[in-house]
């Protein structure tokens, strides 16, 4: 029989001095330097003795995720806590709420032995450690995705109202922006903590903040530059798309690791044949959520490149047109001449 934890235990452990510490106890969670900070929850460590998570902080930024091939956003936030010794609870959950041009959004996931997490979002991260004693819980640094069309949203759309909350069965344990609950209070025994919404309104506007493109086209095609504009190392790759009549590829490695601040070049050798419409699309995308995309051109037999496909045109010369044979100027004053002569002769 699993024993109970519960309200009276819980405010003892609350008021007690040396059991429950400050927030800045806590390490701050490391988010991409194009992360948008929503939530700031303050953490608490009494959930090391009850079944259930301190919400620690949320970031959010948009990416994109290679192995699904889809964007959307990544969330990033601390657990502390987890099922105790005691435990009574089946199954910990984490819902993430907010609002789109769909309505409103629930996103839930969910463990039942704090390692292995399932669930409405893709878990990309999930670092879990053991806390040192006295604690007996764990800390999780969580990455969750979720696409855009999961969410009816796209670049240019919004998301508002971001909130979380974190369960013990259906029993509610913290919320954020919010406070933390008595164990079987059923969400009425609310512990005020320092809790606010950073960012009411995420204005999306695609995976950005990552990397940035430069072009320079050469003879035989054009040299895609890559810069890391993040202070995290990436491994980026790059890929070509060749539509009807365009020969394209990369000529070198198409992927390497790249350290912050420095950058690389991919070179693409492309060759439009007079019957290309189409523009040549190279992609360039990183294991951290870059997707970008350089459009390729070609103006008779210069190749132009820009972010945009509608801002190239795809004009390759044409052969000249076979003309029939015709007279030479030689045969044509032969032919002349001879007219005036049989004239001259006429009676």
């Amino acid at each position: 029989m699993r024993k109970l934890v519960g309200p009276l235990v819980l405010a003892l452990v609350v008021a007690t001095p040396g059991l429950a510490s400050t927030a800045g106890a806590h390490a701050a969670p490391d988010p991409l330097d194009n992360a948008v900070h929503v939530l700031a929850d303050e953490g608490e460590d009494t959930f090391y003795w009850y079944d259930g998570y301190d919400l620690y902080n949320l970031f959010v930024r948009e990416a994109y995720a290679q192995t699904l091939e889809e964007p959307g956003l990544v969330f990033r936030f601390t657990l502390y806590g987890g099922f105790a010794p005691t435990e009574l609870s089946d199954q910990l959950a984490v819902d993430i709420e907010a609002t789109t041009t769909d309505g409103a959004q629930e996103l839930t996931i969910t463990t039942t032995d704090d390692q292995t997490w399932e669930g409405d979002m893709e878990v990309l991260v999930a670092n879990v450690t053991e806390d040192d004693p006295p604690f007996t819980g764990v800390t999780s640094r969580m990455q969750t995705f979720v696409s855009y069309d999961q969410l009816g949203v796209a670049p240019g759309a919004s998301v508002e109202d971001i909130k979380m909350e974190s369960r013990a069965d259906d029993d509610v344990r913290d919320v954020a922006p919010g406070g933390i609950f008595l164990p079987n209070s059923q969400g009425q025994g609310e512990i005020p903590q320092e809790s606010e919404r950073m960012v009411d309104s995420l204005e999306l506007a695609g995976p950005h903040g990552y990397v940035e493109l430069s072009t320079t086209p050469t003879e035989t095609g054009v040299d895609v530059t890559v810069e890391n504009t993040l202070g995290n190392g990436q491994h980026v790759t790059a890929d070509v798309s060749a539509p009807e009549a365009w020969n394209a590829s990369i000529n070198g490695s198409a992927q390497t690791s790249l350290p912050d601040g420095e950058t690389t070049t991919f070179t693409v050798e492309a060759d439009p044949s007079p019957d290309a419409v189409d523009p040549l699309a190279v992609e360039v995308v990183s294991d951290l959520g870059a997707h970008e995309t350089v459009y390729v051109g070609v103006n008779g037999t210069e190749l132009t490149t820009d972010l945009e496909p509608n801002n190239v045109e795809v004009e390759p010369n044409q052969p000249e047109p076979n003309e029939s044979p015709g007279l030479g100027l030689a045969a044509l004053a032969s032919l002349l001449a001879s007219l005036a002569l049989l004239t001259r002769r006429k009676p």
